[in-house]
């Protein structure tokens, strides 16, 4: 048995011990954490884990190196939650699943029609467990490429997007606990690369690597931070099961059997196993893959790994060993995989502050509707994050003072988009339970004009949304 095996069988013995002496006590911070999913009427997968930890803190400017340690040593000491059960719902399919050993799940469906660039589902508890029921429940975020996109593209992470030295195991492992989503940096020129392969959001990416689910929340806040075009972010277990770890290969084959009318683009690094990995993803899947980018950063580069890879390669798909994000531009662009790109983006609104009374019932109405809209919860704050990167922030202030009056001078209401008219139904069918009352509502959904496709809703605090369809 290797090193590796002997530390799986030990997790799980020492997993096994905890799960004996905690079957009878109840979770005290039950928790389900889910991770974007992905798919295509072909069928999608979505995951995630049920723990027994409060949420961790949100990274900020200045707060220092043990601040950031603290964080990150408690995203690996998780308490997981074994034989959990869950029901799991999106776009009309349902599925029943129970938590593995480590507290994960996972589940395929074949769900109806799909909204696109994210369909919304919901992950609830099926059932007691150890005393816990009632309602607790997360959002589901499931990617769904859009029906024109000319190719997907595959990207590692470590070393081919974000600057981390694997190679230099001291220098990772510090580089890890201390940084922050905000501190750590991409290589020069990938924000702009990965922007413009993608054409705007036409094209998705997926980002497939080696890194522990652990770091998902890291890793997703990163993203966001640099502005990176956002995807599902695919990791895998810290050490594995007794019979071995994931690997990167299967999570490269479900993307591909998943929108199997995408070709894709793969770009890693020579760091590790990029080369050959992707190289059995060409061989096992021939003209599924337009071409492979691999970023150089071996401390010895004649050690021959890639050479190896690259003197047996006898395949029509381009295998670019590349310097840096320039040299893979350079290539994309020649292919026609790059179009000239227009002037970058920039939200015109950095981010809105929200005053509320109530906390807890303000959470609760704007946290629904936010998730309609598209906005994203950022874990352990009151603040929700929109792909765009603008952000809103909930507070009750000591020196607010009086009630909201939208007919006052100020600010009269807010206008949110939502992806469909459906959805608008929706949202419009489910508006009372969550604490907004419907205006207009004999206008519906033309209130605002013949032409202006609506919902006008008001919450407990007298605050109006306008939800609007829009692209």
């Amino acid at each position: 048995m290797g090193a590796l095996r002997w530390i799986v069988a030990a997790e799980h013995a020492w997993d096994a011990v905890r799960a004996r002496r905690g079957a009878q006590r109840r979770p005290e911070h039950f928790r389900i954490q889910s991770y974007e999913g992905h798919g295509s009427s072909a069928g999608i997968v979505v995951r995630g884990r049920v723990v027994d930890d409060p949420p961790l803190s949100s990274a900020v400017w200045g707060e220092g190196m043990r601040a950031a340690l603290r964080r990150q040593v408690r995203t690996f000491l998780t308490n997981e939650l074994p034989g959990v059960p869950l029901r799991i719902e999106v776009a009309g399919s349902e599925a029943s699943v129970v938590t593995d050993s480590d507290g994960y799940f996972r589940a395929r469906l074949v769900p109806g029609p799909l909204d696109t660039p994210w369909t919304m589902g919901t992950v609830e508890l099926a059932g007691d467990y150890r005393g816990v029921s009632g309602p607790h429940n997360a959002d589901l975020r499931v990617h769904v490429p859009r029906p024109g996109a000319d190719f997907g593209i595959i990207s590692d992470i470590d070393d081919t997007i974000l600057e981390t030295g694997v190679q230099r195991v001291g220098t990772m492992v510090a580089q890890t606990f201390t940084g922050s989503s905000l501190t750590r940096t991409p290589f020069p020129g990938v924000v702009e690369l990965y922007r413009d392969l993608t054409r705007g959001g036409a094209n998705p990416v997926f980002y497939v690597s080696s890194s522990p689910w652990n770091l998902h929340a890291f890793i997703d806040g990163f993203l966001r931070h640099r502005g990176f075009p956002l995807g599902p972010v695919l990791l895998r277990d810290l050490l594995g099961t007794a019979a071995g770890r994931e690997e990167k290969h299967d999570r490269i084959r479900e993307v591909l059997e998943l929108h199997p009318d995408l070709r894709f683009v793969l770009i890693g690094d020579s760091g590790e196993r990029d080369p050959e990995i992707y190289a059995d993803i060409v061989r096992e899947h021939p003209g599924r893959i337009i071409a492979v980018y691999i970023r150089e950063v071996r401390l010895d580069p004649g050690d021959g790994r890639v050479e190896r890879v690259t003197d047996a390669w006898d395949h029509d798909t381009p295998f670019v060993l590349a310097a840096d994000s320039d040299a893979v531009r350079r290539h994309a662009a020649g292919t026609g995989l790059l179009q000239v790109a227009p002037a970058p983006t920039v939200r015109a609104v950095h981010h809105l502050d929200l005053w509320v009374d109530d906390v807890a019932t303000a959470e609760s109405e704007w946290g629904w509707l936010l998730a309609w809209c598209g906005w994203q919860r950022e874990e352990g704050m009151l603040s929700w994050l929109h792909d765009d990167g603008t952000y809103l922030f909930m507070e009750h202030s000591p020196d607010q003072h009086g009630e909201h009056d939208r007919l006052r001078p100020g600010i009269n209401h807010l206008a949110m988009i939502v992806g469909s008219r459906a959805d608008l139904d929706r949202m419009r069918a489910e508006s009372t339970e969550h604490g907004w009352h419907e205006m207009y509502a004999d206008r519906y959904p033309h209130a605002g004009g013949d032409h202006h496709v609506a919902l006008y809703l008001e919450n407990s605090e007298g605050v109006e949304v306008e939800v609007v369809v829009g692209p």
